[in-house]
């Protein structure tokens, strides 16, 4: 089941050793009280798009919310990585 929702490498499927204490001193550095504060520009964007195509076609519901699951995790990453959305 996780291989259908591509989380089969995912953080949170890692067996504890090395590579997991590794991602999570990553994940605390990076994403903390202050840094999540900076992801409001990118949710409220990702919102105003997402409502637009909601008015625009209807009908297209559940590819409008899968375009949200796809893009606002990767958007968060390469804010991560200097490059924002």
């Amino acid at each position: 089941m996780l291989e259908l929702g591509g989380l089969e490498n995912h953080v949170t499927q890692l067996p504890y050793g090395d590579q997991l204490r590794d991602c999570r001193k990553i994940l605390r550095s990076e994403v903390n009280h202050v840094n999540t504060k900076s992801f409001n520009k990118i949710q409220e964007a990702a919102t105003l798009r997402l409502l637009r195509s909601l008015l625009e076609s209807p009908e297209e519901f559940y590819d409008h919310i899968e375009w949200l699951v796809t893009v606002l995790p990767s958007s968060y990453f390469r804010y991560l990585d200097g490059h924002p959305m």
